[in-house]
């Protein structure tokens, strides 16, 4: 992104890697705290589907209150899928404001159905069988608030003038989140804006073929999503992009 002209900023969220979730969980220098701190930080105070889109929100605000002026467009990659279309739900107001463009890369409509047909869980269903995998993910599912990631139904709940305009990016190969996640998404969002404003402009989708080979995490390989944000962001660049397009 870097290399294509763009200024990046990447978060971890609060609970993941080293970031915190919040100021008391600050590791002190003396060991009982310090210990105490970790303890605290990785068994009594995970990140629930909230903290995820209330750290997106926190980045957006933080972003446009020192650069006004620029473009904002919000990234997530996979899980990180979830918790900006958690945020835009949430927090459409603002964003809507602030945001030019959400990005969707590799995204899943609801955590509950990823989750049931993710490839990690294949050994699991060989031992245990189909439906005991599946009664434990609900369980799992209900206690962690995971419904609360349903990407689709967070995104039909904003109307489509009330979204930033959206880039959906999938791959026919990725065998981690199938591609049917993104179909079902811009279909959806598609009917929405249609039935809304009777056009649909508001969101373009980059559906790799598996011959690319791009997997669950290789599509920024392909330049073509950036051609698709210039047009997102300009409508004028888009129009002289079709002209040269039929010139040809």
């Amino acid at each position: 992104m870097r290399e294509a002209g763009y200024d990046v900023m990447a978060i971890d969220y609060g609970g993941f890697s080293n970031s915190t979730l919040d100021e008391k969980n600050t590791f002190s220098d003396d060991f009982p705290g310090d210990f105490l701190n970790k303890l605290q930080n990785q068994f009594f105070n995970q990140p629930t589907p909230d903290t995820l889109s209330n750290d997106i929100f926190s980045t957006v605000e933080y972003v446009s209150s020192r650069l006004p002026h620029h473009k904002i467009i919000l990234w997530g990659h996979s899980l990180g899928t979830s918790a900006v279309s958690r945020a835009i739900s949430l927090h459409s107001e603002t964003i809507s404001k602030s945001v030019k463009i959400a990005v969707l890369e590799a995204p899943f409509a609801d955590a509950l159905s990823a989750s049931k047909t993710h490839p990690l869980t294949s050994p699991f269903r060989n031992i245990y069988s189909t439906p005991v995998v599946n009664w434990a993910i609900d369980l799992v599912a209900e206690s962690a608030g995971l419904y609360k990631l349903a990407s689709l139904n967070n995104l039909k709940s904003v109307t489509s003038k009330n979204r930033p305009k959206m880039l959906v990016l999938h791959s026919a190969d990725d065998d981690e989140l199938g591609v049917w996640n993104s179909d079902l998404i811009v279909d959806e969002l598609v009917a929405q804006e249609i039935a809304e404003s009777g056009e649909a402009s508001r969101i373009r989708y980059l559906r790799f073929g598996r011959e690319k080979g791009y997997g669950h995490s290789g599509m920024l390989q392909n330049a073509e999503w950036q051609e698709e944000l210039a047009c997102l962001l300009d409508d004028e660049f888009c129009q002289i992009r079709v002209k040269e397009e039929d010139i040809l």
